[in-house]
C-alpha cells in the first residue's frame, strides 16, 4: 500500500488566483507493485502504483496512475566500486521514465 496527505498551508496569491485565497487538500491511498526482471546482463525494474484521492477540499477527486521503469545494473556496478560501470555493462545512467495519468471526478 502506498498513500499520502496533501493540504495546501498558503493561499492561492496573484493575478491567477480569481477564487481568492482558496487552500485545498486532499489525502490518497493504494496498491503498488513492482517486478525485477532481467534484461540481458542488466538488472531491470518496473514499479505500478495507484491513489485514490478522498476527503478532498476546494480540488478535484480522482485517480492518479504512476509507472516508473529503470535499469538498476549502474546502481549495483557503482556499489561493488567498479570505476567506469557505466561503459563496462553497456548501459548509460540509470534514468528514471515515469508517467503520470490522471482521471478526475468531483470537483468540490
Amino acid at each position: 500500500m502506498v498513500g499520502y496527505a496533501y493540504q495546501q498551508i498558503t493561499g492561492d496569491s496573484g493575478s491567477g488566483a480569481t477564487f481568492g485565497d482558496f487552500k485545498s487538500r486532499v489525502l490518497d491511498i493504494g496498491p503498488q507493485v513492482g517486478f525485477l526482471f532481467p534484461v540481458g546482463d542488466m538488472q531491470g525494474y518496473l514499479n505500478l502504483k495507484g491513489y485514490k484521492e478522498f476527503a478532498a477540499e476546494h480540488r478535484a477527486e480522482g485517480w492518479n496512475v504512476l509507472a516508473d521503469a529503470r535499469d538498476l545494473t549502474r546502481r549495483a556496478c557503482a556499489r561493488a566500486g567498479k570505476a567506469d560501470a557505466g561503459s563496462e555493462v553497456g548501459v548509460s545512467e540509470s534514468t528514471p521514465m515515469s508517467a503520470w495519468g490522471q482521471t478526475r471526478q468531483n470537483s468540490h
